[in-house]
């Protein structure tokens, strides 16, 4: 079963600039690529590029927090935000260059869907996934290969990216994934399981509940949403709060056999 994420479309018009920075937004950590994005950079760098990089999102791993503030200190042009609010976020997709999301695993990548609402150009790894979301109407370098390598390659693609943006194919896609057309298959997902644990989430405001199919299967799914008025009980409730428009911008459907 894929994984969907369902994001709130943008309500407010931006005016769309080119501020000269490249922009990665996302959990700080390895899987999704972000010492791929600081390294990568600092070899675009090297190689003559002059945009300068803006990441943000919320610190979750040790090194990769030591590794972006020593990259700090050796180029001024890395910008770190920590957690980025909902407006500022949107603000600073209007104002990018480009959009880089060099992730090493995704379940479905709400961000490029997010971004091509800006209709901005978009960097991202060549997993299957964005592949089958975007119909291959964004960038991609190849990450199967070795580290150096795929360093090489960000580098290389951050420099020559193709900055046209078909608007319609972005259209297309964005349109495929509205709300309220996901709405239903989160619906029917959840319906068709049963809540087995309600527990805390590393995420902020939100719990982790593990759903299965029967114990047979051995068929789990983690399902992390933003907390209701500081409860989820009831499988009943879960799908209410799915369904809603409100509450479904923030369910994340991952993991699993």
């Amino acid at each position: 079963v894929n994984a969907y994420i369902i994001s709130n479309p943008v309500r407010k018009n931006w005016i769309s600039t080119d501020e000269n920075y490249f922009l990665y937004i996302g959990n700080m950590e390895k899987r999704k690529g972000v010492d791929l994005l600081i390294n990568g950079y600092l070899k675009y760098k090297e190689l003559g590029g002059k945009k300068k990089l803006i990441i943000g999102g919320k610190m979750q791993e040790d090194d990769i927090n030591t590794l972006v503030h020593d990259a700090m200190e050796k180029d001024k042009d890395i910008t770190y935000l920590d957690y980025v609010a909902h407006n500022k976020k949107l603000e600073l997709y209007a104002g990018m260059s480009a959009f880089v999301f060099p992730s090493k695993a995704e379940g479905f990548g709400m961000p490029i869907i997010e971004v091509m609402r800006f209709n901005k150009p978009i960097i991202a790894s060549n997993l299957p996934i964005f592949d089958e979301i975007t119909d291959g109407n964004i960038n991609t370098f190849d990450l199967y290969c070795s580290a150096d390598e795929q360093i090489k390659n960000l580098a290389k693609i951050m420099l020559n990216y193709n900055a046209n943006v078909d608007e319609s194919a972005y259209e297309a896609v964005v349109n495929r994934y509205l709300p309220e057309r996901l709405g239903k298959i989160v619906y029917d997902f959840v319906n068709g399981y049963r809540v087995l644990a309600i527990e805390d989430s590393i995420y902020a405001n939100s719990k982790r509940i593990l759903i299965y199919k029967n114990q047979k299967e051995k068929y789990e799914r983690w399902i992390y949403i933003q907390e209701h008025d500081g409860r989820i009980y009831s499988q009943d409730d879960l799908i209410e709060i799915l369904t809603k428009e409100s509450y479904i911008a923030n369910c994340y459907k991952v993991g699993g056999e």
